[in-house]
């Protein structure tokens, strides 16, 4: 038997069960198709991104003839919650972003028995529950070198570091937006490959949603006059992924794991 988890809520912890395995869909790319009048074929433009996808679940319920009713307002109440998650009980270690759901009429075959369809529009990806939280990345210190490549040592003889720090963290599933949270006084630097983002510390911590593009403080108020960059340079592709702190603030990542 199957079971979903919506909003953090078991089905037939509502005394409402799923019919039958749910059919899942593969993300389809979001392609624009152009034609041409003078030429042959087509031509296609490849955003890169997926479009949403749609899992829809057949549920049912046996009851009272007194509590028909009120199991149906409770299933309504339940898959009303908007931008909330999904959990099937046979793929644990996964769940879906809803964005909202769509119910059909729910079909009443007796007086106790209750029959509706649901309908549920999901972002494409399958999101890793253990990448929700801050994930165990290393941290290098930078050296100092001289002209020939030797360490520049201080006094007692311990090698020179500054006060940047590489971050290594490996993505081994597809290219993710993780949530960066900048803990320090001051202002700070946050590399990638791909270019950096400037970050005003004076009011404390901050945090960037690279999924939102948007920043915001511990309190919640929103951080983005505190930054400067492109929120796309700081999301991690498949691999390894050298982030280099350029301060001696703190760096917690999220990474946000997720497949296809």
């Amino acid at each position: 038997m199957q079971n979903i988890i919506f909003n953090q809520i078991k089905d037939d912890s509502l005394r409402i069960r799923v019919a039958q395995l749910l059919d899942i869909p593969a993300p389809q790319k979001n392609i624009e198709v152009v034609q041409l009048p003078a030429r042959d074929g087509e031509l296609t433009i490849d955003s890169g991104c997926y479009k949403s996808i749609e899992i829809s679940a057949e549920f049912n319920y046996v009851g009272n003839n007194d509590t028909w009713w009120s199991t149906w307002q409770q299933a309504k109440r339940w898959l009303s919650a908007k931008d909330t998650t999904l959990i099937l009980s046979d793929n644990p270690y996964y769940f879906y972003k809803v964005y909202y759901v769509t119910i059909d009429t729910n079909t009443r075959e007796s007086l106790r028995i209750g029959k509706f369809k649901a309908t549920f529009i999901c972002n494409p990806y399958m999101y890793r529950t253990d990448g929700v939280v801050p994930a165990d990345v290393t941290s290098e210190e930078i050296l100092f070198i001289d002209t020939d490549h030797a360490l520049i040592v201080d006094t007692d003889g311990s090698a020179i570091a500054t006060t940047d720090k590489v971050i290594l963290i490996d993505n081994h599933y597809a290219k993710s937006n993780p949530i960066y949270t900048v803990e320090g006084d001051g202002e700070c630097y946050l590399q990638t490959i791909n270019g950096y983002m400037r970050i005003n510390l004076m009011q404390g911590s901050v945090t960037l949603d690279t999924d939102k593009e948007v920043a915001y403080l511990s309190n919640g108020d929103s951080a983005n006059r505190l930054v400067t960059g492109d929120f796309s340079v700081l999301r991690l592709s498949e691999g390894a992924n050298y982030i280099t702190l350029e301060s001696l603030a703190n760096l917690s990542i999220i990474p946000n794991w997720r497949e296809l």
